[in-house]
């Protein structure tokens, strides 16, 4: 991604955002919601700011110990910007498309062999979606009940969602078992793409679906033989699933609120993240605001619904999101001084 594509999309990102806003808005006075947001506790808000920067902090936590298996000692500084990096390109573009090209970019650039960084980013989303779908399996299973009646209409959305993390499951479990029908089935749609021209330079597309190919089949051979690597990174990324799902929990608290228990809340702030997933917006700006509206009704009450939504996505999301952009933005500006040209930043 160059920098005006970096531009673009940011500034798309941000006019979402004062699209959904502006609309929440429309729904109280703004004099309402600021005193609601006043009457709420800081230390619970701040407390869930500084657990979801954890939670960010996980991913570089994992990727820490996935490169040094992979024999690239890096320091856990190192890692943590690579994950702050893709947390922040995986918001701001469509389908989360952006976070790992950029995360490739800066730890090539950092001495990590391409190869060794798509293995490591490719353990990481494994365990990702193994974990998403383990925890969110578990926890249906004691709130089963409270999920079928505060999901309504979004059902569809949210059984999309879980599929959509399944198939990613499936897929990066071909490429380390299957390369080669991953390769030939590549190969397929790249000509297909080619025949209705949405792919110019079909050559160009099938050399580097090879060599992904290669640098994945070297990973898988790894994986393969070293499968133990996963009881190593699986309860770090449960651990970062838990955190990010407990956002609700400090806001409600942070409320003065009662009658619902952390458990509650975690199974209904899962179901809101699938169902976002199931619409490739960036971060899922828009759904997820219209998802915790409806899941949220009940929970919070006509009073609080509206500053419960805001101050959710404010501290699961956007502000996490915005420490991340001043992270790439410094990091790239540090390295733009070392070359002497910024012409691209990923």
């Amino acid at each position: 991604m160059n920098l005006k594509k970096h531009i673009l999309s940011t500034f798309i990102y941000l006019l979402l955002i004062f699209i959904v806003f502006t609309m929440l808005l429309r729904e109280a006075s703004l004099h309402d919601i600021a005193d609601a947001v006043r009457g709420a506790s800081l230390p619970s808000l701040a407390a869930g700011l500084l657990f979801m920067v954890f939670a960010v902090s996980c991913e570089g936590l994992n990727l820490k110990k996935l490169l040094q298996v992979l024999d690239h000692e890096k320091p856990l500084k190192s890692c943590l910007r690579y994950a702050f990096i893709g947390h922040y390109f995986t918001s701001v573009t469509p389908g989360a498309s952006g976070g790992q090209p950029a995360q490739l970019y800066y730890m090539a650039k950092d001495g990590i062999p391409v190869g060794s960084a798509s293995v490591a980013l490719l353990m990481y989303n494994l365990s990702y979606h193994i974990g998403i779908i383990a925890a969110y399996s578990i926890i249906f299973l004691f709130r089963s009940s409270l999920i079928a009646e505060m999901i309504g209409a979004f059902k569809i959305l949210l059984i999309a969602g879980l599929a959509i993390h399944a198939v990613l499951l499936l897929f990066f479990l071909a490429i380390i078992f299957r390369p080669q029908a991953i390769a030939f089935c590549g190969s397929i749609l790249t000509k297909m793409l080619a025949k209705i021209r949405l792919i110019r330079h079909p050559e160009r597309a099938e050399i580097s679906l090879a060599r992904q190919t290669a640098y994945y089949r070297k990973g898988a051979e790894y994986i393969k033989s070293h499968p133990v690597i996963f009881l190593r990174i699986q309860p770090i990324t449960l651990l970062q699933l838990a955190v990010m799902f407990s956002v609700p929990f400090f806001v409600f608290t942070a409320f003065g609120l009662s009658g619902f228990n952390l458990l509650d809340l975690l199974a209904l702030q899962a179901s809101v993240t699938l169902i976002a997933d199931a619409v490739p917006m960036p971060g899922g700006v828009g759904i997820s605001e219209a998802a915790l509206s409806a899941v949220y009704a009940g929970i919070f009450g006509s009073a609080f619904l509206l500053p419960s939504v805001i101050l959710c996505r404010m501290i699961g999301y956007y502000l996490p999101v915005a420490i991340s952009g001043l992270l790439t933005l410094l990091l790239a500006s540090r390295r733009k001084t070392r070359s002497g040209s910024g012409a691209s930043i990923v």
